[in-house]
């Protein structure tokens, strides 16, 4: 992970515990990123990233 995740994880983790109940989007308005940035942050620890396979799945509906 860069060094611009690990921090913008430790001030995300930082703003949860100050705030437990606070929602993501104003989180992330807070801390002046989009909600994806502050998701990508936990990618494998609770957080998958979708494949871009829409046509197929589609196709499977």
């Amino acid at each position: 992970m860069s060094t611009l995740v690990n921090d913008l994880k430790e001030k995300w983790e930082a703003l949860k515990a100050e705030n437990p109940h606070l929602r993501i989007r104003n989180a992330a308005a807070e801390l002046g990123v989009s909600e994806a940035e502050l998701l990508a942050t936990s990618v494998g620890e609770g957080v998958t990233v979708l494949k871009p396979e829409f046509q197929n799945i589609l196709a499977e509906a």
